[in-house]
């Protein structure tokens, strides 16, 4: 799919690709408040509904709230497409634990177990196990990124340079070549010397150029349409962590309750956090800053 045709196509707009994991995360962050009871529900500004049903404001709320839902439920996948390198090995996929397939699968079917059998009393279902999950799944990530950062010797850039940089070095110029213009004028009509045709070297180049594209936009169609349903599940399991944190700590009050949250979201966005500081690496390698002192 050429990007001039793709532009017509609105159902690969950004917005409507969100869309349904932001649906999802109001309604996910609607049942959460309605279990955190009515105390929650006005804490967040959730509990005015008039005798016709919910007010136009709420409406506009909740979806927002939604919105924001489903972009922390997300968080994992930006680790995970940023230290892809590490995924594969000869071309081949190598599954393993820190995968980020295979530990999201992991952490969505535990959640789920709790979630099912859930016993606030049961101070190893309720709130060891969940813990433990949750930190073998950011301990994953973090691990992944430290992975990525290992220095390689890369034929063609100078010194020691990292993983990450490397695949990002050889996929910018993968992806560039297709959009090289000509320096030099390119005469239509040249000859082949050894069949003695004429052939149009602007038109091949074009026709190459053309299949690229087809194919960057193909994998990244796939990937972006995959990415709504990988926000999906995330959203699921974040949502089944809140529910058992929030049923664990009922008697606790409603602000501790906020705080055990709060800190759930901070561990969630931690491996997210230094994906800040990979982009940093990434820049200062590409400025050859310390090469040119």
């Amino acid at each position: 799919m050429s990007s001039e045709n793709g532009a017509y196509r609105w159902w690969e707009n950004y917005l409507v690709r969100y869309l349904m994991p932001s649906i999802a995360g109001a309604v996910i962050v609607n049942w959460l408040a309605s279990i955190g009871g009515p105390d929650f529900k006005k804490l967040l500004l959730l509990d005015a509904v008039s005798g016709s049903g919910l007010q136009t404001n709420t409406v506009v709320l909740l979806f927002l709230y939604g919105n924001l839902f489903c972009y922390i439920s997300s968080y994992p996948i930006l680790g995970f497409h940023v230290t892809r390198v590490i995924d594969f090995e000869k071309g081949e996929w190598k599954p393993r634990l820190i995968d980020g397939y295979i530990s999201t699968l992991l952490l969505a079917v535990t959640v789920l177990i709790l979630s099912i059998n859930t016993n606030e009393n049961c101070y190893l279902t309720s709130r060891v196990l969940p813990c433990f999950a949750v930190f073998l799944f950011i301990g994953a990530q973090l691990y992944r990124i430290h992975l990525a950062l290992q220095q390689i010797s890369f034929k063609g850039l100078t010194g020691t340079i990292s993983k990450l940089y490397a695949y990002a070095y050889v996929l910018s110029r993968r992806r560039g070549f297709v959009e090289e213009t000509k320096t030099r004028q390119i005469n239509t009509d040249q000859l082949n010397e050894d069949t003695g045709e004429t052939f149009d070297e602007e038109s091949e180049w074009h026709n190459r150029s053309i299949w690229r594209r087809e194919l960057i936009d193909s994998y990244r169609h796939m990937r972006e349409h995959g990415n709504s349903a990988f926000i999906f599940l995330l959203e699921l399991t974040l949502a089944g962590l809140c529910y058992l944190f929030l049923i664990a700590f009922k008697d606790n009050g409603i602000y501790f309750q906020l705080s055990v949250l709060g800190v759930l979201f901070a561990v969630w966005a931690l491996p997210a956090m230094f994906i800040h500081f990979v982009g940093q690496h990434i820049e200062r390698r590409f400025s050859r800053y310390d090469i040119r002192l």
